[in-house]
């Protein structure tokens, strides 16, 4: 499984991309994506359930799900992967949720917009519009899909681990303080970790607290000193360092 992590940080990040005969092995990251079929068929995998789009359908695959893409014929797909502050409200209704299904449809005239506004990549389409082609995709998902509770999900371990990372990640959080409130062996629960996450438990977990540190750097007043201990990091230093390794950049930069 591979944690994509370019796909994972950033604020009001977006990325579209047409593919052709597209197959990709089990990965997951923090952005949620959505895609259509535009040509033949493909079987999506989401968190261990199979599903098969044909033409004119589309998928929507939450935060942090494992997934993969395998073409048994011909396909081609257009993918496009979006940062959650796009549509806060959607993502707030979702949260703490699962749904049961990935796959739904977008009914004429709305699927016109969204093929002609989201689903772009030979042209550069205006932050406004594609806001709300989002918004027409979370208002078709929430017709369409039903969501249960997350406490009716019959979690795996990791899912437990990957959710209490995303509910806890400003707090000074380990695999230890986890396996205590879990009630597992500290090993076991490393094990499971990383049979799901191929990377370090804490720089996976930095992931979220840079993201977050974007986030106030850009719309908030707080100084670089104060964003990095609200974001969970216990120094300035350790969060220059982290925050330069993952983005490149300076938090400063984001000012």
């Amino acid at each position: 499984m591979i944690y994509q992590t370019h796909n994972s940080v950033g604020q009001y990040y977006f990325e579209c991309i047409r593919y052709s005969d597209f197959s990709f092995v089990p990965h997951m990251h923090r952005h949620p994506e959505v895609f259509c079929v535009r040509e033949g068929s493909i079987d999506v995998v989401t968190n261990g359930k199979r599903e098969t789009f044909s033409k004119g359908e589309y998928g929507w695959i939450p935060s942090n799900s494992i997934h993969s893409y395998e073409t048994l014929d011909s396909s081609v797909i257009d993918v496009c992967i979006y940062s959650e502050d796009f549509v806060p409200a959607f993502s707030k209704e979702t949260r703490k949720k699962f749904p049961d299904r990935t796959k739904f449809v977008c009914r004429y005239p709305i699927s016109r917009f969204v093929e002609d506004e989201l689903f772009v990549t030979d042209r550069e389409v205006d932050f406004f519009t594609r806001k709300a082609a989002l918004y027409a995709v979370a208002g078709a998902v929430l017709e369409q899909i039903k969501f249960l509770d997350i406490s009716a999900k019959n979690e795996t371990l990791a899912d437990k681990i990957i959710r209490y990372v995303a509910e806890n990640y400003t707090e000074d959080i380990s695999l230890k303080a986890i396996a205590d409130e879990l009630g597992y062996e500290e090993r076991y629960l490393s094990r499971c970790f990383h049979n799901t996450v191929p990377m370090h438990f804490s720089a996976y977990v930095n992931l979220f607290r840079v993201d977050h540190a974007i986030a106030l750097l850009q719309n908030t007043e707080l100084s670089v000193s104060e964003v990095s201990m609200e974001s969970g990091f216990q120094s300035i230093r350790s969060f220059n360092r982290v925050f330069h390794e993952i983005t490149g950049k300076t938090p400063k930069d984001f000012m």
